[in-house]
């Protein structure tokens, strides 16, 4: 009964808030992955030939490498900051914002598909959202390529030179590490471990049917499904396994520490280890985090009885030492948020926020001393506006520019907003023009040109420094300050 005053009384809170703006999709959720078996191969194999015999496209040769773009030309992403990645029928073509210039790379990018969401679609505006990215390492310079004959690492820095290949196939997907030095790609029956310097590698039965979901460390790379983790050390190829449904998988900045949780059970693996350093039995668990050198790991516990306050639970790697202090956090509605561990402290966020959009929120900070549990610190963050007033503000921007052009409100915009500056690009049926976002005042014309849209075109991603539009088998990078093209595939 006391369950269900309490559950009742926190619906009627949240539901005094009134409607929400439409909001980011939910991300939230368990990864899946496969359930590989056993090591099956510990001979590292010679450095793969590459898969396609080199060609001017791969060679990158200046503009006769460039490959034809027709109408199926589409923006597969970028990477990093530097490289445009788009997909014609025959190859990939990829603009170098560096020089200025384009070449092309044999195979087409591995594309992974994911959700988007940009704040300007809740005042109606033409989003610039991908739906798609491309299989980088973190610094967009190398990439992953598929071919007829399997999967290709490619150097973009060297114009699409190729590196190492897996020659399957079969292969269903892959990913590359963030430094680009190793990569994983799987068939519907094992996963391979390949080094992109030098080529070694090794296989591990998959169960069939399942796609693995790849976390990387610097020292491991680990993949998990519905019961079980799977963690390989990629100095020496060990595999660790742990059982247990719903499994998720935190690892260390340096890659040395490996947190499994479970529902109701916590390991914690040392790379390199036969065994899990440590086994916590503990009820429901949340939100581990684990300190930059993996000697600390920390996690919330809490029970299926609303009103019962969480446990913090703390962990020495080293000497497994496990200590347990209850939140300080007075809320009921969500538990304390751990934030990190340094220097001896775990960090938390105990704010108290229904999750109402008209309701300002504002971070109760605490630090805990990881031995004790005893707070050496409080104090409150910064007050963040309530989202409706982030859009609200948003929807004052399209209301005056729909007001300067003549536009309709109630449909979607022919407007799309720069990613950090007060610009936008606006669609006439003249031009494609860059306007102060404030006034509408023009500020440079991209293209007096029906065939460029602003569904046809995006900002480069944070700076916004330049455009690319692909139109009617014709690819354009413009200047966002002057407005100028840079580079055209086809004059």
């Amino acid at each position: 009964m006391r369950m269900r005053r309490l559950f009742l009384a926190f619906f009627a809170l949240i539901s005094s808030c009134g409607p929400a703006p439409e909001g980011p999709p939910d991300t939230q959720g368990v990864a899946r992955g496969t359930q590989p078996g056993g090591l099956a191969a510990e001979v590292a194999v010679p450095t793969i030939q590459r898969l396609d015999a080199p060609s001017p496209a791969a060679a990158g040769q200046g503009a006769s490498s460039i490959p034809n773009v027709d109408e199926g030309a589409v923006l597969a992403g970028f990477a990093g900051s530097r490289f445009a990645v788009i997909d014609t029928p025959s190859s990939t073509l990829v603009f170098d914002a560096e020089s200025a210039t384009a070449f092309g790379v044999l195979g087409h990018a591995l594309r992974v598909e994911g959700a988007a969401w940009d704040i300007w679609l809740s005042v109606n505006f033409e989003g610039d959202v991908l739906r798609s990215g491309v299989v980088t390492s973190a610094d967009g310079l190398r990439m992953l390529v598929r071919t007829a004959g399997g999967v290709q690492a490619v150097d973009l820095t060297q114009r699409g030179a190729m590196l190492t290949g897996l020659s399957r196939a079969d292969v269903r997907g892959a990913s590359l590490s963030p430094d680009g030095e190793t990569f994983a790609a799987w068939t519907d029956v094992e996963l391979t471990v390949v080094r992109v310097d030098g080529g070694a590698r090794v296989s591990y039965p998959l169960a069939a049917g399942q796609a693995p979901v790849v976390q990387w460390a610097p020292r491991s790379v680990v993949w998990t499904d519905l019961a079980s983790a799977r963690i390989v050390d990629l100095a020496s190829w060990r595999l660790q396994t742990t059982e247990g449904a719903g499994s998720n998988v935190t690892l260390s900045n340096d890659g040395s520490t490996a947190v499994v949780a479970q529902p109701s059970l916590v390991e914690v693996w040392r790379s390199g280890e036969a065994r899990p350093a440590a086994r916590v039995v503990t009820q429901l668990v949340t939100n581990v985090v684990v300190d930059e050198t993996g000697r600390n790991v920390g996690w919330v516990e809490y029970s299926d009885e609303y009103a019962a306050d969480a446990v913090l639970h703390t962990l020495e790697t080293a000497t497994a030492a496990h200590h347990h202090f209850a939140s300080q956090a007075a809320c009921h509605l969500t538990h304390e948020y751990l934030l990190g561990i340094e220097n001896g402290e775990l960090r938390t966020d105990g704010q108290c926020s229904p999750g109402c959009p008209s309701v300002a929120r504002q971070s109760q900070l605490r630090t805990y001393d990881v031995k004790t549990g005893k707070v050496t610190k409080r104090w409150d963050g910064d007050v963040e506006r309530p989202f409706n007033e982030e859009v609200g503000a948003r929807t004052s921007i399209g209301e005056n520019l729909a007001k300067v052009f003549g536009f309709d409100m109630g449909t979607t915009l022919p407007i799309k907003h720069h990613p950090s500056a007060d610009r936008a690009l606006v669609e006439r049926p003249d031009a494609l023009r860059l306007v102060d976002h404030r006034t509408g005042a023009g500020l440079a014309t991209l293209e007096r040109s029906a065939d460029f849209s602003v569904q046809s075109v995006h900002f480069w991603p944070e700076s916004g420094e330049r455009v690319i539009g692909i139109a009617r088998g014709v690819v354009v990078v413009w200047d966002t300050a002057s407005g100028e093209r840079v580079w055209a595939s086809r004059r």
